[in-house]
């Protein structure tokens, strides 16, 4: 009589085996990572040291600062050169 009352379940496993997906999964993580790589170097590199710029003992001479300065020169400033006499 207990046998008319057991279930009896029957379980199908299929393994999908398709090279493609781990080509894509691959992708995916080696896109993740470098981007994160990214981030993590442009935080490093430029945000970080905004924050670093005023902890140099607190010393300024002559009232100059430590911001980068690009100076371009047009032309000549010396006045040497001939004018084409």
């Amino acid at each position: 009589m207990s046998d008319q009352f057991k279930k009896e379940e029957k379980v199908h496993h299929h393994k999908q085996e398709n090279p493609s997906l781990l080509g894509a999964t691959f992708i995916k993580y080696f896109f993740i990572t470098a981007i994160t790589i990214i981030i993590l170097f442009f935080i490093a590199f430029y945000v970080l040291p905004v924050f670093d710029q005023g902890e140099d003992d607190g010393e300024q001479e002559d009232g100059e600062e430590d911001s980068p300065v690009l100076e371009i020169e047009i032309g000549d400033s010396d006045g040497d050169e001939d004018e084409g006499d």
